[in-house]
């Protein structure tokens, strides 16, 4: 599997994408709001290293990051490209992980994604990237 990106919280979006830009990175997808996940994300890089997305809470009171941020935020998850979601999802379940968010659409991807809490607490997203 191919490492897709890692997902960083953080509590104002704006904020940490200038930060981050100042440091050298570069946005490869601006700032877009998830309405499925309720989360804003963006996704930056720098060099070649391995993308980064920030992700910060929607409008309300229910985000999936609010646990994240009442611990500070940061380092989130880590997100592996995968051709079969279900496929995935079945063989990772039958190891001992967890179903966290099931598969969903996401906005910023345009693909489907899962998140799965491995036995050891690892939260890990899978984004479903089809072949053409």
């Amino acid at each position: 599997m191919k490492i897709s990106h890692l997902g960083f919280v953080v509590r104002d979006i704006d904020f940490a994408k200038r930060l981050w830009l100042s440091k050298g990175y570069k946005e490869n997808i601006p700032v877009v709001f998830d309405p499925n996940q309720n989360v804003y994300c963006c996704l930056l890089q720098l060099d070649e290293e391995i993308p980064i997305e920030l992700i910060s809470p929607g409008p309300g009171s229910q985000s999936p990051v609010d646990s994240r941020l009442s611990r500070g935020g940061g380092i989130d998850h880590i997100c592996y490209e995968v051709s079969d979601l279900e496929d995935q999802i079945a063989h990772l379940t039958s190891r001992g992980y967890r179903i966290i968010v099931p598969p969903i659409h996401a906005v910023m991807f345009r693909q489907r994604i899962s998140f799965l809490m491995s036995p050891g607490g690892l939260l890990v997203e899978y984004l479903e990237v089809k072949s053409e």
